[in-house]
Order: structure tokens, then sequence, then C-alpha cells
């Protein structure tokens, strides 16, 4: 089980679970935000019906996307809403939908992945892990791959419609797991619940978290810590990734490691000394923003 928490301040926050890099659930975090009140398969379908969805290769209108979703099940599972990458983010599909949620939890900062960076193509690339992807599926649906976020990144999931089941296991069982050569944040094993052990004996060995998100609830991920989903039912979902001092020297690594052709960058000083550094070496607090 994942630990659960109520009334974390953002210091004890930062403190004890981001610079810690463990795992913890707030319950009270976003009980504030208007779409725990009214999102839900019926809202979006009334009013986004008609609206064109990309959903994995298909392009579905929202009415259509509903429909499915409602009809899922273990077996058939529909289509996952996977809002991430260009084009499928939350202000991207559903931009009149970004107030209602916020204000956004202040144990989101600091996150530097909203500052600005020379050249300007780092603060594209960067700035798309701040950005709200949302998540929407029905019954049977399941995350692609188990995998850690990209880039190191610091990952918050917010759950706003039914549940969602979530599995995490820790950075130091990273062998058990078969990290793949070319993306070393994925796993080669596709199936939790019925492992090849013959190919991956060593998976045995691997402690899994698991929980179930309620709405209205918050789920940390550190960066490093493996996780997957499942939905048992119906359920919409929101994350947003951040950066700051606990991680960022990970995140340059994986940069460069992921993208090998900004070398000239890090040798340049560029991403490696973020000024925010300078502060927060000594002072570890959700207070100082940058």
């Amino acid at each position: 089980m994942i630990e659960r928490r109520e009334g974390v301040s953002c210091e004890s926050f930062y403190r004890d679970y981001v610079l810690t890099r463990r795992p913890v659930i707030l319950t009270d975090a976003i009980t504030s935000w208007t779409a725990l009140r009214k999102w839900s398969p019926g809202f979006f379908k009334t009013t986004f019906g008609d609206r064109l969805l990309p959903v994995g290769d298909e392009n579905l209108t929202v009415s259509k996307f509903v429909d499915r979703v409602l009809q899922s099940s273990e077996s058939e599972p529909a289509p996952y809403l996977m809002g991430t990458g260009d084009g499928r983010y939350l202000g991207d599909l559903f931009p009149e939908l970004l107030p209602d949620i916020e204000p956004r939890p202040e144990h989101l900062w600091p996150n530097w992945l909203e500052d600005r960076f020379f050249p300007s193509g780092l603060t594209e690339t960067l700035s798309r892990g701040s950005k709200a992807e949302i998540f929407f599926g029905g019954q049977g649906a399941r995350f692609s791959v188990l995998h850690w976020d990209y880039i190191a990144y610091h990952a918050f999931a917010f759950q706003i419609y039914g549940t969602k089941e979530w599995t995490l296991f820790a950075p130091s069982d990273s062998s058990n797991l078969y990290p793949k050569s070319d993306w070393p944040n994925q796993s080669k094993i596709n199936d939790l619940e019925n492992p090849d052990l013959t190919r991956f004996p060593r998976f045995a060995n691997a402690r899994a978290f698991r929980s179930v998100l309620e709405p209205g609830e918050m789920l940390f991920v550190p960066w490093g810590w493996w996780h997957t989903t499942h939905l048992t039912g119906s359920s919409i979902s929101v994350s947003i990734n951040t950066a700051n001092a606990s991680n960022w020297w990970a995140l340059v690594y994986w940069m460069f490691r992921f993208h090998p052709s900004l070398k000239s960058f890090l040798k340049a000083g560029i991403l490696a000394t973020h000024p925010a550094l300078r502060v927060l070496r000594s002072v570890h607090s959700p207070a100082h923003r940058s």
C-alpha cells in the first residue's frame, strides 16, 4: 500500500517526500477544484459531444468516445484517452476546463519546468512537462507500459472521477523490472498479472506497491519510481510533472541520455546551472519559488 496522509504542509511534504523520494497520497490537496463537482462522462458528452478527440490511432467524437467508455469491460476495454504529447494536453483538447483545476496545490512548487531557458527550444521541451495531461477511460483500460517518467520528472496525479488502481515499484527494483536498452525508463514486462518468469525470473523478487486513487486525492510519484495503472471502471484524472533542486541533476543526466544532440548545451553550462540552485542548496522550501 502507498501511504495516505491529510493535512500535510508544503514544507513537510517537500522535506519528507520530495527530498526522500517517497510516494504518498494526499487526500485533501484538491478539494476546492471545480472539476470534482463538475466532470463526469455525461458532462463531457453533453458539453463537448461533437468535438473530435485523438484517441490512440483513432479520431472519435467525444460523444462516441464516451459511449465506448461506458460500455468498456475487462475483456473488451474501450480506447484510453491519454492526453500527453503535442496537441493532446488538457489545454489543447479542452482549454475551457483549465480553470476547473485551479488553484494547483502548492505542493507542486517550486517547479522549474515553468521557467524560461536559452535556447528557446529547451523552454519548449521542458515546459511540456508542467502542462496538465488528461486521462479518460473505462473498465479494463491500462497504461501501455510499466515505466518511470521521462527525463526524471516528479509526477503528480489527481483523480477527478471514478477510481484508478496504481502499481508502483521502487527505483531499487529497476534490475528486477528488465529496462529496455534503448528506453531505460520502460520495462520489457508487458503483463504484470501474468509475467513470463522464464524470460524475466528476477521479476519474482520485485515488490509492488498498490493503491486505488479515489476522487479528490493526489498521488505523488517521485522520479525513478516505476508505475502503471489499471481502470476498474470509468475514470477521469489529470497529471502534472515537476522539477526542482531535488531532481534537477537527474533531469539533466537523462535529458542528455535521451537527447544526445543536446550535449553541446551541457558543455556550455546550460540547464546544469539553474540559478535557483544557488538558493535551494541551503533552503529546501516550497515558499522559495523561482
